[in-house]
């Protein structure tokens, strides 16, 4: 490993004077009008005079930033680092920032998606060895266009400057930078490299895969004439932090700081601090299981017209999630080796499951899951019980992948996605998983025992008398009941005329299928007046209508969208219904559709 560092020296730089500089991103501040702005320069403390002092002639001896006559001038602050307890040197340290809120509110958007921290933690997790790189004053790598030095110039008690790389503190600088690091490592990102802005993390499973993922990241580097910070440096670490989550073999969990923060984190006592409680909480939230049913009480608090009542509810979920948090819960990736179970329940409409894999004895969830995997995943479960006419799922981007439409097409699946903002479209399945939380957490003693205890429930469940049917699950689709850890005490049945035993099960099956239909049917007609549904209203081909809007709207944002056509007509009161203004569509249950009714003729003028 010292080898191939001493053989990328020049990818390092220590200084000012050897940072990388590129002109692969030319970044562009267009501005709405073009009066110059101006402000005063804010007073230097006097703690911070002399590394302010310092630190500008050190950007001009580097050509960061030159002296400057242009009409636009805006202040400097100097911010103090915090102090790092390994380092012996009393003095302070400052970061200098400019203070473009002004430039800011006229300098047009240049837009760009970040990356999901979550999704970057998902693809480098589980790995062996880890090495995070940083890049050396990062946004002043980037050159500027001479038109925009000027624009950007900043005024200090030692005179007027201006800019002649990226400034930090600009509308913009992010996104730039993103775009340059994004063209930088294309085509080499995936589950060995993936990156944060200026933070890149380089992940494998041995000391020779990663020298070679080094060397191909150092090469990239190399190419775009950028630079890293060899204090910041972190080599083959068997765990690491990175972007608030320890990583290592195992999978990812809260770090150790971020655990700090949560646990210390005292009783709120008004709602800022339940917003706030909440707000640290939702970076975790993937880790927790039920989290929503966990926080339910503190959410209710942030709702509007709501008074703030600590209730005993309110304490038992802070204590509980703190305990969560504090037990530093790991998820694990899916790992390829290792078995995969479909844990899945059927009925006549519909089919529900979820995945898990095995290791020492625990059965696990599984996290990133892609549509490769659950193709996988179906194949085993169509291979044993066959094809089913139809699959129902949400709309996840993993179930509308054009590689899950092509392998439903091919197996002549019917794919029906349920409706938007609208659970009860698949209400078996939400019924059934509200069926089984109640149930695990009646045999659970902590959270973390639901991966254990799941497989006792479908036992238990799939053998339990239905209520409705008057059958167990397992005895309708088996034709039998199955054995349950009672039975063992008992002398085991031998079957001696095999065709025999298999004839009965199939006319077992047949008659139990015929009466649990009829006891369905009995069921319904006796409960018919309890299950009235609300009244619907009825829409017609070419009906324009109105959306309700799905996000939480401020205070003068409307509150619906539209108007929209409506273009196609579902069963269970679903609608297609297309966009006037960028004919765009969707499938929405009819509850979250109204048509505007026509104003009185009083009204009409």
């Amino acid at each position: 490993m010292q080898d191939l560092l001493l053989k990328n020296y020049k990818v390092f730089s220590k200084s000012y004077k050897t940072l990388g500089e590129t002109s692969a991103v030319i970044p562009e501040f267009s501005l709405l009008h073009n009066f110059p702005l101006q402000t005063k320069p804010y007073s230097i403390p006097l703690m911070a005079k002399k590394y302010a002092q310092q630190e500008i002639n050190n950007l001009l001896e580097a050509g960061i930033i030159e002296q400057s006559s242009s009409s636009y001038c805006f202040p400097v602050i100097f911010i103090k680092k915090k102090q790092n307890p390994n380092d012996n040197n009393s003095e302070p340290k400052f970061r200098m920032v400019v203070d473009y809120r002004l430039l800011n509110s006229i300098t047009e958007t240049f837009k760009i998606c970040l990356p999901k921290i979550s999704e970057i933690i998902k693809n480098i997790a589980g790995r062996k060895i880890y090495c995070v790189l940083d890049l050396k004053s990062a946004f002043f790598q980037i050159k500027l266009r001479d038109e925009d030095k000027r624009k950007l110039a900043f005024c200090t008690e030692m005179g007027n400057f201006q800019p002649t790389r990226l400034p930090f503190g600009s509308k913009n600088s992010t996104s730039y930078f993103h775009t340059l690091i994004s063209k930088c490592l294309n085509g080499i990102t995936g589950k060995n490299v993936q990156f944060f802005l200026d933070d890149i993390i380089i992940a494998a499973d041995s000391l020779c895969e990663l020298k070679v993922t080094l060397q191909t990241v150092f090469d990239r580097l190399t190419k775009f004439n950028l630079t890293l910070d060899p204090a910041k440096l972190q080599l083959c670490k068997p765990e690491i932090t990175y972007l608030g989550f320890d990583l290592n073999a195992n999978g990812f969990s809260p770090s150790e700081q971020n655990v700090n923060k949560v646990t210390n984190f005292p009783r709120p006592k008004n709602l800022k601090q339940v917003q706030m409680f909440l707000g640290m909480l939702n970076y975790f939230r993937g880790l927790i299981y039920d989290y929503a049913g966990i926080v339910e009480p503190l959410v209710k608090l942030t709702k509007k017209n709501t008074p703030f009542v600590w209730s005993v509810e309110c304490e038992n979920a802070f204590n509980t999630v703190q305990e969560i948090i504090l037990k530093k819960p790991t998820l694990k990736n899916f790992d390829p080796n290792l078995p995969i179970s479909l844990i899945t329940d059927a009925s006549k409409i519909a089919i529900c499951g979820i995945l898990l894999q095995k290791k020492d004895n625990v059965y696990y969830p599984l996290q990133n899951i892609t549509s490769r995997t659950i193709i996988n995943c179906l194949n085993k479960y169509f291979a044993n019980f066959g094809l089913p006419k139809f699959l129902i799922t949400d709309n996840a981007t993993n179930f509308i992948s054009n590689e899950m439409v092509e392998f439903l097409d091919r197996l002549n699946i019917q794919h029906r996605k349920s409706s938007i903002y609208y659970p009860m479209a698949n209400g078996l399945l939400e019924r059934a998983h509200r069926t089984m939380k109640e149930s695990l957490a009646s045999m659970c003693e902590s959270t973390f025992q639901w991966s254990e205890k799941l497989l006792f429930f479908k036992l238990y469940y799939n053998n339990s008398i239905h209520s409705v049917t008057k059958f167990a699950p397992a005895e309708i689709f088996f034709g039998r009941k199955q054995n349950l850890p009672l039975d063992s005490f008992f002398e085991p049945i031998t079957v001696e005329n095999e065709s025999k035993y298999l004839k009965n099960i199939r006319n077992n099956m047949c008659s139990i299928r015929n009466e649990f239909a009829k006891n369905e049917e009995q069921y319904f007609k006796n409960n018919a007046p309890h299950i009235k549904g609300r009244k619907v209203p009825n829409f017609n081909l070419g009906d324009k209508v109105f959306v309700k809007n799905f996000s939480h709207p401020h205070v003068f944002q409307e509150k619906y969208k539209g108007p929209f056509e409506i273009i196609k007509i579902l069963r269970s009161n679903n609608y297609v219904i297309k966009s006037l203004k960028d004919n765009k569509t969707m499938k929405l249950n009819v509850s979250k559709i109204f048509k505007q009714e026509q104003p009185r003729p009083n009204l009409r003028n």
